[in-house]
């Protein structure tokens, strides 16, 4: 099971589909097409008996639970097509972010049931990227606790490299954007993060890999 985060953070469940599975499960489908939605959205859905639906728009093709967690992806979509922010209500802390970092870190390892006191350092992010990985839905997961892991990420980051955080504002004027303080010129790591948690959802050492990316272009 995958999901969709709206920009509220509300999260819904949804399965991504290939091109082939959508064709085949439409072909089981007894009524047509689902008329306002094509009209509305330009998108075309189909529902179950179990009230499930599939919908391809785009090119892509998802299957939700229901018509109303379709609808509500569909209108949040519509509604901002383009978010001037990727942490938009990812950072509830604002500006004051780096006063928070530990206990993000201390909320994460304990959720993922792992010992109290153990070094934040690169040995770390490897043993959270396996937690990760051996739970039943790691995408989930990786999304509901995505600024916990911009937290632990930077801070082992600063402690490498002596450095500090520097909150930068986004041009929304609203989201406070983590990034790591250097004499040189400010480090933004986060957008690796998200892209492999959001767009690529990517599995595997996504921890570990964003510590390295930034470490390969820490000004030297």
């Amino acid at each position: 099971m995958d999901s969709i985060e709206l920009n509220d953070g509300t999260l819904v469940e949804c399965t991504y589909l290939t091109e082939t599975q959508f064709v085949k499960l439409k072909s089981n489908v007894v009524q047509g097409a689902i008329e306002s939605f094509k009209i509305k959205y330009q998108a075309e859905v189909y529902q179950f008996p179990d009230g499930s639906v599939i919908a391809s728009k785009d090119g892509i093709y998802v299957q939700f639970n229901s018509l109303d967690d379709l609808k509500s992806v569909l209108d949040d979509t519509n509604e901002d097509q383009i978010v001037t922010s990727i942490l938009h209500n990812k950072n509830p802390f604002g500006e004051l972010f780096p006063n928070h970092t530990f206990q993000l870190i201390r909320q994460l390892t304990d959720s993922l049931q792992m010992p109290e006191g153990e070094p934040v350092n690169a040995q770390l992010l490897k043993d959270i990227d396996s937690k990760i990985s051996d739970l039943p839905n790691p995408s989930i997961f990786k999304k509901k606790f995505f600024i916990n892991l911009v937290a632990v990420v930077g801070e082992v980051i600063c402690k490498e490299h002596n450095i500090k955080w520097r909150m930068i504002l986004s041009d929304d004027k609203q989201t406070w954007h983590p990034y790591l303080y250097t004499p040189k010129k400010p480090i933004e790591f986060f957008s690796y993060l998200y892209e492999d948690i959001y767009e690529s959802n990517r599995q595997g050492s996504i921890l570990f890999e964003a510590y390295q990316t930034a470490n390969d272009i820490y000004p030297r």
